[in-house]
């Protein structure tokens, strides 16, 4: 699952110069990163709350909530605020950017694109290291930082190069143990913050920013600033674990509360508690390759699962990850079992049920119709009576962009396009007519997630016939000649798994029917895929090109009877090309793909070959 990133704007009293710190939302490359972005007001007595209102209702597609301090915390209090609400709602990072100005998220750009960050319990801005850039700043306050950089560095005994600039990055899971709720509610927060990372042996990073002084106001008295920090730095050195354990705050604080004053709207992957309990949630399909990686995030995020599966195509080396095993938990059962499911609704309860149980391969629902509508449509049928009875708030179905397969404009959007004609794309297609009938009959949440070629680590690539990404790991893993199919030129629309994921956890707050394309809007032919993996895997393996009709020749079924499948109609399904807009989930839902081709391939190369390597040791 993509990584969850909270931008936190602390906000007193900067009316001016807070719709200039929220316009850095609006460049795309800080919008890829940024998941949800909470300004904390902490009881400002000038027109700040109002601006934020005012910015958020000219930017109703931004991901912010407006957040208010039950009282005046102060900066630390804030910061409180902010790290407890990171927790709670599950965010894997939290970037700072105080909303005087000052500084320039972008300026974060870097790490976040190079992955820098991860390896780090926090980065932290600093204006006075090399590549930085300060406008405003007055030579005495340059140098007073100086000394007292110089003085934290000697009884931190680590390097320090910024107390606290205001652009600083978390990891979320460093803040778990609460170690910083007894410092100071002040401005003296962040330097309290720097000692106790050192004192907690953390991985810290500095970074160069860039940092002005026009219009913002500054409440720190100088004298009386720089004699706090020199009392704290000889506190600090006469006992480290006495200092950071002791109580700071000159008026300790329960709990710090705040109230939500405005969202431009909730985002829905982390709609998962009604007062404070999580969802229960029912994935079927879930030992298959999409199942399984939801099942975790689902977990991960704190909702409880139920996942089923009749094996028929799932495997268990999906449901096993790192940090828990799914496999003795999910129930083998078929989606159209008209006895075990309702007894299974009954007893569960669910709030959310996510259908991606389905006969997938073409050749396969090809082969065999029947069975193909029966699960595909029909099974669906069956679980949207279920919930229609049992009162499920949202159900999540997997469709597929392989209805646009006659298409002929692009990118294909969600509300025009040609009906499809092979049996795989039909069944998705009615099924998508059944949900929107249950939606519009029962007044019932329904949505529709349309994927584009799916890739990631436990793709399927040991089936009859595996997907294409899986099929050519597999082949230059084993230093085979992949044969593919065609001239290679063919081009298709791919999205990585863990960005569907993220997608698919954002839509269950939307009532009524959606349809929604879950694509990365770029496309790339088998010969570029080819290229970038032979490149990742250090192989040199010429592939070999073969007819059309060489894809079906493991199904001669499609060629029997009195009636045998046109050969124009296989040629169109092996050239055709795929390319889907996703104006609709980034408008609506606030959501973007995250990893490059580049990044998930070298992902699945990683995971693909580490599995086939385990396979064959067992095998000897």
């Amino acid at each position: 699952m993509p990584e969850r990133i909270l931008l936190f704007i602390p906000a007193y009293n900067c009316e001016k110069q807070l719709p200039r710190v929220l316009d850095q939302l609006l460049d795309e490359r800080v919008a890829e990163f940024v998941t949800e972005c909470i300004v904390v007001n902490n009881r400002s007595t000038d027109g700040t709350e109002d601006a934020a209102r005012r910015w958020m209702a000219a930017h109703p597609a931004a991901p912010v909530r407006l957040l208010r301090n039950n009282e005046n915390y102060g900066l630390g209090g804030s910061h409180k605020v902010a790290f407890g609400y990171a927790l709670e709602h599950g965010f894997d990072y939290l970037v700072v950017l105080h909303g005087d100005d000052q500084g320039d998220v972008r300026d974060l750009l870097g790490l976040l694109d190079s992955g820098a960050y991860r390896t780090c319990d926090c980065c932290l801005g600093s204006r006075f290291m090399k590549g930085s850039r300060i406008t405003g700043y007055s030579p005495l306050r340059i140098f007073g930082n100086y000394g007292f950089n110089w003085l934290f560095t000697l009884v931190a005994r680590r390097k320090i190069t910024d107390l606290g600039s205001g652009l600083n990055l978390y990891k979320v899971s460093s803040l778990k143990s609460g170690y910083y709720l007894k410092f100071p509610d002040t401005q003296y927060f962040n330097d309290c913050m720097i000692l106790a990372q050192c004192h907690y042996r953390q991985k810290i990073r500095f970074f160069p920013i860039s940092w002005r002084e026009e219009d913002q106001v500054s409440n720190t008295k100088l004298t009386s600033f720089a004699l706090s920090l020199l009392r704290m730095c000889g506190q600090y050195a006469a006992g480290p674990k006495k200092f950071v354990g002791r109580e700071m705050r000159a008026k300790p604080v329960e709990h710090y509360g705040y109230q939500v004053v405005a969202s431009n709207r909730y985002p829905p992957v982390f709609i998962h508690r009604e007062g404070g309990i999580p969802m229960k949630v029912l994935v079927t399909g879930a030992a298959g390759f999409i199942g399984g990686q939801l099942c975790h995030a689902l977990w991960k995020r704190g909702d409880t699962v139920v996942g089923i599966d009749n094996f028929s195509y799932g495997n268990p080396d999906n449901l096993r990850f790192e940090d828990h095993d799914f496999g003795p938990e999910v129930l083998r059962l078929d989606i159209r079992d008209r006895d075990a499911l309702p007894a299974l609704f009954e007893k569960e309860g669910f709030d959310l049920v996510y259908n991606i149980a389905g006969i997938a391969p073409l050749p396969d629902c090809q082969s065999d119709p029947v069975e193909a509508v029966s699960v595909n449509t029909l099974g669906l049928v069956n679980l949207l009576e279920l919930c229609r009875r049992h009162g499920v708030r949202h159900l999540v179905q997997a469709s597929t962009n392989a209805m646009y397969e006659n298409e002929t404009e692009f990118p294909t959007v969600e509300d025009r396009f040609n009906p499809p004609t092979l049996i795989y794309p039909s069944t998705k297609y009615c099924a998508e007519q059944f949900c929107r009938s249950f939606a519009e009959t029962y007044g019932m949440n329904v949505t529709c997630l349309r994927f584009a070629n799916v890739y990631g680590p436990h793709i399927d690539c040991l089936r009859k016939q595996p997907p294409f990404v899986g099929y050519m790991i597999r082949e230059l893993y084993y230093d085979r000649v992949p044969e593919f199919h065609s001239d290679g030129n063919q081009r298709r629309d791919y999205i990585y798994v863990d960005d569907l994921i993220d997608l698919a956890l954002r839509v269950t707050d939307r009532p009524g029917f959606d349809a929604v394309n879950v694509s990365s809007n770029r496309n790339y032919s088998v010969r570029e895929l080819y290229a970038i993996a032979c490149r990742l895997m250090g192989k040199d393996i010429e592939a070999r090109y073969c007819e059309t009709s060489h894809y079906w020749a493991k199904y001669p079924e499609l060629y029997g009877g009195a009636y045998g499948i046109r050969p124009q109609i296989l040629d169109h399904e092996v050239n055709k090309y795929s390319l889907c807009d996703n104006t609709h989930a980034r408008t609506l839902y606030g959501w973007a793909p995250r990893v490059s081709i580049e990044e998930g391939l070298a992902r699945v190369i990683e995971a693909e070959c580490a599995m086939l390597a385990a396979r064959d040791a067992d095998r000897t």
